[in-house]
This record gives C-alpha cells, sequence and structure tokens, in this order.
C-alpha cells in the first residue's frame, strides 16, 4: 500500500508534508508509513479516501 501512497503523491505532485496536510495526518506518521515502519491505520485509509474519493479503495488497499 506504501507504493501507492508514493504512487498518489507523485502524480499529484505533493511532497510529504503537503501531502499529509491535504489527508490530515502528521508528516512523520506519513513518512513511518513510506518507510515500511508502520501499517497505514484504518483511519489513514479513509483520509486518503476522503481526500481522493476517485482513488479505488481496493486498489488503494492490495
Amino acid at each position: 500500500m506504501k507504493d501507492r501512497i508514493v504512487y498518489i503523491m507523485e502524480k499529484e505532485k505533493l511532497s510529504i508534508p503537503l501531502f499529509a496536510k491535504k489527508i490530515g495526518i502528521g508528516p512523520s506518521t506519513l513518512l513511518h508509513i513510506i518507510r515500511g515502519k508502520n501499517a497505514p491505520s484504518l483511519q489513514v485509509v479513509q483520509a486518503i479516501h476522503k481526500a481522493y474519493p476517485d482513488i479505488d479503495l481496493n486498489w488503494l488497499i492490495e
């Protein structure tokens, strides 16, 4: 899932701090997810989907 999050960030041309702000989480939380230290919580998945409703949830969580 972290690869898909990075893909969304790259597609939207957003840095870690800007993407984190857009989805309502802290940049350090996002950085830990991207580095594989933490799995995204359900709240993070929901926040991404809320910010980007066109993204298919199945694609995001696969």
